[in-house]
């Protein structure tokens, strides 16, 4: 996969560390958000996943695509044939698809949030 796209990242020009779970066990919500907000952050996922392809999540760095190494290695079992992974895959269906996963992902937060208060 071209590597353009880490030219766009959010994330580039923050201090790594930020993204190394050895580093710190918490994710900060720095990273969080910019993940969220980052143009390419599938781009950075796929990246990951290729990268990483068979290696289980203890051979896996840091957060990338905005996902911690456990979260890519079970989503790579799960997606493994999913279509967003393909080179035919547009940048604006991969596009809504991300903005799909952070809107479903924010409903499921808010309603977790309900009932723990």
């Amino acid at each position: 996969m071209a590597q353009g796209w880490w030219h766009q990242a959010v994330c580039r020009g923050m201090n790594p560390r930020l993204f190394d779970l050895n580093y710190g066990d918490d994710i900060s919500a720095e990273v969080v958000k910019a993940c969220r907000r980052c143009e390419v952050q599938v781009e950075c996922l796929v990246s990951a996943l290729e990268e990483e392809a068979g290696k289980d999540s203890e051979h896996r760095g840091g957060i990338r695509g905005g996902y911690t190494p456990g979260g890519r290695s079970r989503l790579s079992r799960g997606l493994r044939a999913h279509p967003v992974f393909s080179p035919q895959f547009s940048v604006e269906k991969r596009n809504k698809a991300k903005e799909r996963y952070w809107e479903r992902k924010a409903r499921r937060e808010a309603a977790a949030g309900e009932t723990v208060a």
